[in-house]
């Protein structure tokens, strides 16, 4: 679906119209070293992946799901968690999104629970 949505445009107009959202989002250890370079940034960008895709091809719409590891049981954790997911890839999304409205495509943040269940012997 990434190839669907992003064929019609080049890397270059896809870094440009993500850069500003990725560059919000803090650099790892930032303040120990010389300032982060825009190249960084673009690698950085480049790299994230999310978990899975959700197609409704239906109604054009693209679920970008993300799923959370955490025993976390509170009212409370979807919201978090949500917040987490959307922030962690709003540069992605926001490139999705641009390019989606092109396609007539409708781009959703999702976040699904991964439990972690530890068995005893």
């Amino acid at each position: 679906m990434y190839a669907i949505l992003l064929s019609s445009c080049s890397k270059d107009e896809l870094w440009e119209a993500a850069k500003e959202e990725e560059k919000k989002i803090p650099w790892k250890d930032a303040n120990e070293g010389p300032p982060v370079s825009e190249e960084h940034y673009q690698e950085r960008f480049w790299r994230r992946r999310l978990d899975g895709i959700g197609l409704d091809t239906a109604t054009k719409e693209f679920l970008a799901i993300e799923f959370k590891r955490t025993q976390d049981v509170r009212s409370n954790y979807v919201e978090k968690a949500t917040a987490v997911a959307q922030e962690k890839y709003k540069s992605l999304l926001t490139v999705l999104q641009a390019v989606g409205q092109l396609k007539g495509w409708k781009v959703q943040p999702g976040v699904r629970r991964r439990d972690v269940r530890i068995r005893s012997c």
